[in-house]
C-alpha cells in the first residue's frame, strides 16, 4: 500500500474529467469565486434604525440647549439693564421714565445680541421714581420656549411666564 502512494501521481487529480466530479461545473464556479463584499439589506436597515433612535434622542436635547442659551442671553441683558437703571437712579434719584439707558445709539429699542429677546422697562406700582420692572420678551425662533418672558425688578425679584418661574432663571 505504501508503494501505491509513491507510484500514484497526485497531480493527476486535477486532470480528472468533469464526469468524475461530485458536483456540476456551475456549482463549482459559485463555490470557488472570491467572497462578495458590501452590506446586506438587513445590515443597512439596522444602521438606519440606530441612527433614527439616536437622532430621536439627540434632536430634542439639542433644541432644549438652544432655547436655554437664548434664555441665558436674555438673563444677562436683563441684569445689564437693571445695573444701568440703578446707575441712572444714583445720578438722578429716579429711575429712567423714558428708557434712556436702554436706547441704543440709533434710538431703537434694545434687543439681545442675537435678536432673540426685546427689552422694555416700565414703572411698577409706586411709579418710575421709586421702582421699575424690566421685561425681556421672546421673539423669532425663541418663541417656542416655555419661558418666553423674563422679568426683573429694582429689588432683584425675578419672574417669568411658564409653569415654574424659578426654573426659567436657574437653567
Amino acid at each position: 500500500m505504501y508503494e501505491f502512494y509513491l507510484d500514484n501521481d497526485w497531480s493527476d487529480q486535477d486532470k480528472l474529467s468533469s464526469s468524475n466530479r461530485r458536483h456540476s461545473p456551475a456549482l463549482d464556479s459559485l463555490m470557488f469565486t472570491a467572497p462578495q463584499t458590501g452590506f446586506s439589506l438587513i445590515e443597512l436597515l439596522v444602521v438606519i434604525a440606530i441612527i433614527g433612535v439616536l437622532s430621536a434622542i439627540a434632536l430634542p436635547s439639542y433644541q432644549n440647549s438652544v432655547m436655554r442659551s437664548g434664555r441665558a442671553e436674555a438673563k444677562a441683558e436683563l441684569l445689564q439693564v437693571a445695573s444701568e437703571e440703578e446707575r441712572f437712579f444714583s445720578s438722578n434719584n429716579t429711575y429712567s421714565a423714558d428708557a434712556t439707558p436702554l436706547n441704543t445709539a440709533d434710538g431703537l429699542v434694545r434687543t439681545t445680541q442675537n435678536a432673540l429677546f426685546t427689552i422694555a422697562v416700565a414703572a411698577c406700582g409706586g411709579g418710575i421714581a421709586t421702582c421699575f420692572i424690566a421685561t425681556a420678551t421672546a421673539q423669532n425662533q425663541q418663541l417656542g420656549d416655555d419661558c418666553d418672558t423674563l422679568t426683573i425688578t429694582n429689588t432683584g425679584v425675578r419672574g417669568s411666564t411658564g409653569d415654574n418661574p424659578q426654573e426659567c432663571w436657574q437653567r
